[in-house]
């Protein structure tokens, strides 16, 4: 019986692969663009998953795979080094800038900070963190400036690349679709670890809906999508989001998107299961000890709860 670390990963090692764990999602995001060059370079094979990469030596020597790994997290330094970037906001919009959902999931899979900087030279969001999520941030945040949206779906690294060549190409299909009604644009690619879309604020929103329920559609094991109600949504992330924090320990991606009140799952079965059940749970915990009233006029609320509230 195994218990604690991720069983995949301890049988993994037991039959000889060099493991890397706990990585982030923008650090796997870069090893899944550079997996094929990375295998054909170090004579490896790369297994990705939510959180940890298996390395295996051709060869059958652990010390390739132990040189492999030293190669790989050199190549991955320029991405892992904590930067600061301030980038300039119009001071109309960013209250909205700094609460975009999409901002505040990058934040949530990376560790990135954002906050507002009011200096002489006008306002902005002062982000901190990895450079390759800076890089990200960024990107999103001159997008919002001009009244465009820009969001994404974190996605389980290597999930396409097990569908057989006709189910691929019946899914292009259906992305193709789903191009066509909401009017963003969607790209997704087999290696890739996640799926940008682009377009204008309401079509991404709308896009990635859409998006989550295709991929259940194909992969109804490893991708789910929990609808919550709005006013859960702290609850479900935690103080200082640490129940948000466990939940993407779990060995599969957990990413809250505030605005729509919902989470998305993504990882192998086990993984899924699991969170499933602790959402699940922590909603029932909700429901007990929560209520809410809606009220026609203010005088009601006060009479139930008194003038000072």
């Amino acid at each position: 019986v195994l218990m604690g670390d991720e069983p995949r990963d301890v049988l993994a090692e037991l039959d000889g692969a060099v493991l890397m764990k706990n990585i982030d999602a923008m650090t796997m995001g870069h090893l899944a663009k550079m997996k094929d060059q990375l295998e054909k370079d170090n004579n490896i094979t790369l297994d990705l998953d939510a959180r940890s990469a298996r390395i295996w030596a051709k060869d059958g020597n652990r010390d390739t795979g132990l040189k492999a790994k030293e190669a790989i997290e050199e190549a991955m330094e320029d991405i892992t080094t904590v930067d600061t970037l301030t980038v300039p906001v119009p001071a109309h919009l960013v209250n909205q800038v700094i609460n975009d959902s999409a901002l505040r999931q990058l934040q949530d899979q990376t560790g990135l900070t954002a906050n507002v900087s009011k200096t002489d030279e006008g306002t902005g969001i002062r982000l901190t963190g990895l450079a390759g999520a800076i890089e990200e941030a960024k990107e999103l945040i001159e997008r919002r400036n001009v009244g465009e949206g820009a969001g994404f779906l974190p996605l389980m690294p290597g999930m396409f690349t097990r569908m057989p060549p006709a189910k691929w190409r019946e899914f292009q299909q259906d992305l193709g679709f789903l191009m066509q009604k909401t009017g963003a644009q969607v790209g997704v690619t087999q290696g890739s670890n996640k799926a940008e879309i682009k377009g204008g604020p309401e079509e991404v929103s709308v896009a990635k809906h859409e998006l989550m329920q295709v991929l259940h559609y194909y992969f109804p094991e490893e991708c789910d999508i929990v609808e919550l109600p709005p006013e859960s949504v702290d609850w479900i992330a935690g103080e200082d989001d640490r129940e948000l924090m466990r939940l993407q320990s779990q060995g599969a991606i957990a990413a809250l998107d505030r605005g729509a009140a919902t989470l998305w799952i993504c990882g192998n079965t086990r993984s899924v299961q699991m969170i499933r059940n602790r959402i699940r749970n922590s909603l029932q915990r909700w429901d007990r000890e929560h209520f809410s009233m809606t009220l026609s006029s203010k005088n009601q609320c006060f009479a139930i709860i008194g003038s000072g509230g």
